[in-house]
């Protein structure tokens, strides 16, 4: 059986009762002034004043009070605390699907976790800038071979437009695989590809120098 809480009312009332017993305690004896009398006063006196003393009343009142007063303030936190524990899901949730719709990282169960899938698809810093800087360099590879094809008074060599069209069309999106990492196959396959057609073309423009050379 659950005992029911004492209401602030109640604990009042308990407090006033206590000090009420206390002040008749330290009156003076209003029995008659016979020795029989008197000392059976003041034996009732002492034991019920005793008694006060070993209960604690008013120390067990005051420790209920501050006992809620910690209640209240660990509520409100834990109120603070689930709030914030929403707020940061909300946050998370939107930078998840910000980098991948749905359909590509999915939805939170027991099995997946969109937020872990989605980071897994965020390319590091370092390695973008490491990219990049490769990137540069093709370009500026591509340009001294823009320069040695005008310079021979020969036509830009398809390669070279190729693999610019290639560099500057956007990436593909990524595939719905609601895991962490993607078909990388597919990606293999288009690099190959590419250097198969830089290759090719690499070596007509080699070839074409080389026969235009042979004919001066």
């Amino acid at each position: 059986m659950t005992a029911t809480p004492l209401t602030e009312q109640q604990l009042d009332e308990i407090t006033a009762k206590v000090a009420e017993l206390r002040e008749r305690l330290d009156r003076k004896n209003p029995w008659p002034s016979d020795n029989e009398s008197y000392f059976v006063a003041e034996g009732w006196t002492n034991g019920t004043r005793n008694a006060l003393d070993k209960l604690h009343v008013e120390s067990l009142v005051a420790e209920v009070r501050r006992l809620r007063t910690v209640l209240a303030a660990e509520e409100r936190s834990h109120g603070d605390t689930i709030d914030d524990r929403d707020q940061a899901h909300e946050i998370a949730d939107k930078l998840a699907y910000a980098v991948a719709p749905e359909g590509v990282i999915g939805e939170h169960s027991s099995m997946n976790c969109p937020w872990t899938n989605a980071l897994d698809l965020i390319t590091p810093k370092a390695e973008v800038d490491k990219l990049r800087a490769e990137l540069a360099a093709v370009h500026a590879f591509l340009d001294e071979q823009d320069r040695a094809a005008r310079l021979f008074e020969l036509p830009t060599p398809a390669w070279v437009e190729a693999v610019r069209a290639a560099s500057a069309a956007p990436a593909a999106p990524p595939t719905a695989s609601h895991g962490p990492a993607g078909d990388r196959d597919g990606e293999t396959g288009t690099e190959d590809a590419a250097g198969r057609e830089g290759d090719s073309g690499t070596a007509g423009f080699e070839t074409e120098i080389s026969v235009r050379g042979r004919t001066a």
